[in-house]
């Protein structure tokens, strides 16, 4: 049986939320570039091309070979790295089930695909939204085996979020407008962005706005079994650089790869680290960046 799910945004903001200011990092990053194969840069199909991280350290994302060709999706363990059949590999969790997108049918048509261990399952509808749903992303995958993303019957038409449980039920969740969920932790804490601006979804279902202050734009890409989410921010809406952040329980830090013209952070571990994408005058890079406080035993016993 399918259902959908509502919110509407509250004024107030949580306990995560509570510190408004915009500081410099607290924490302190090591940042390290990710080099592809083969002169790689990261690039996909309505996506920056970077995708997830899990804790033991797997990075997944999309690539082009060509400015104008398809994308490739990939995992990267630090060890090998794999390419995926699909456009773009969107979210990784700790069993190393990956979600992401391919084509159907023509571009236009883009649905979801699980992978793991060699093997893909299609999500290619989303029961109970009018047409056929011809659009599915799925975007975000947490360690017990839920599910987010968003899907349209069309691709011009209205975005819906959708949540898909370790079971595989599916259950729409909309806020006013379109609603897009990007990420999902174990707690089943969600979050997203819609027409009106980022969102945090805790488990009971309130829900409460993310702004970076003042930014023009926020947009989440993921949040990590402590509570906290990563995005990125743009202080003017003609703005093209872009400012990666994370949001913790002291208050939003921008995350910038030092001489990058544009940083997003599209991913972060129970550890800490963050994965995603900047550009300089060389073009597009994945990065890692590890907390410069985060524990040599976590890295040492995965």
């Amino acid at each position: 049986m399918q259902k959908a799910l509502s919110g509407a945004v509250t004024a107030s903001a949580i306990a995560l939320l509570s510190l408004p200011a915009l500081g410099a990092d607290h924490k302190g990053y090591e940042f390290i570039t990710v080099d592809l194969p083969n002169g790689l840069m990261p690039g996909a199909f309505m996506a920056p091309g970077v995708g997830g991280i899990n804790d033991r350290g797997w990075i997944v994302g999309a690539y082009q070979t060509t400015s104008f060709g398809l994308s490739q999706a990939f995992l990267d363990t630090g060890r090998t790295f794999t390419t995926i059949g699909g456009l773009a590999a969107n979210g990784v969790n700790n069993r190393g089930t990956i979600v992401g997108i391919y084509t159907f049918g023509g571009i236009v048509e883009v649905r979801g695909f699980i992978y793991r261990n060699g093997k893909s399952t299609t999500i290619d509808a989303l029961p109970g939204l009018p047409g056929s749903g011809t659009v599915v992303h799925p975007e975000g995958i947490s360690n017990n085996g839920v599910i987010v993303g968003w899907g349209a019957a069309a691709p011009m038409a209205p975005k819906h979020g959708f949540v898909r449980s370790a079971g595989g039920q599916i259950t729409t969740l909309d806020l006013a407008g379109d609603t897009f969920l990007t990420g999902v932790n174990d707690r089943g804490a969600i979050v997203g962005y819609y027409s009106g601006g980022s969102f945090l979804r805790q488990p009971n279902g309130a829900v409460s706005p993310i702004q970076v202050p003042g930014a023009s734009q926020t947009f989440v890409n993921a949040i990590n079994d402590r509570g906290e989410v990563v995005g990125y921010y743009q202080m003017t809406a003609s703005a093209t650089a872009t400012h990666g952040f994370v949001l913790d329980k002291e208050g939003f830090v921008t995350i910038d790869v030092p001489g990058a013209s544009s940083t997003m952070v599209t991913g972060i571990n129970n550890h800490g680290e963050l994965v995603g994408r900047f550009d300089d005058a060389k073009g597009a890079h994945v990065f890692l960046a590890r907390p410069q406080e985060e524990r040599d035993e976590d890295i040492t016993e995965r």
